[in-house]
C-alpha cells in the first residue's frame, strides 16, 4: 500500500512519516494561514489524534504530538500551511 505524501510536509516530516512505527507520535510545528479559524483547527486536529501543545498568534505557529500515520492528513486540513517534524540534537 502506497502512503500518500502531501507537498506541505516538509522533508523531515515526510522521513518520519515513511519510517514510523505503528503508534509513533511526531512533535511538529504548523504554520497556519493568517485567515485560519485557529479555534476550528484545533478540533480537527484532535479529532485527527492531535495533541495541541502551544499556538503562537504573533507568529501563527502552533505545535502539537502528531500520530505518525496521520501527519499527511494533518497537513492537509483547512488553513495549515506547512507541518515541520521536531528533531533531535545531540551536543
Amino acid at each position: 500500500m502506497k502512503t500518500r505524501l502531501s507537498g506541505r510536509l516538509s522533508p523531515g516530516a515526510k522521513k518520519r512519516l515513511l519510517a514510523a512505527a505503528p503508534g509513533d507520535v511526531v512533535r511538529c510545528l504548523l504554520s497556519v494561514a493568517p485567515a485560519a479559524d485557529v479555534e476550528a483547527l484545533r478540533r480537527a486536529l484532535a479529532e485527527h489524534g492531535a495533541t495541541v501543545q502551544s499556538w503562537l498568534e504573533e507568529t501563527r505557529l502552533l505545535s502539537a504530538d502528531v500520530p505518525a500515520e496521520r501527519l499527511a492528513e494533518v497537513a492537509d486540513l483547512p488553513g495549515v500551511v506547512y507541518v515541520e517534524a521536531a528533531t533531535g540534537y545531540s551536543r
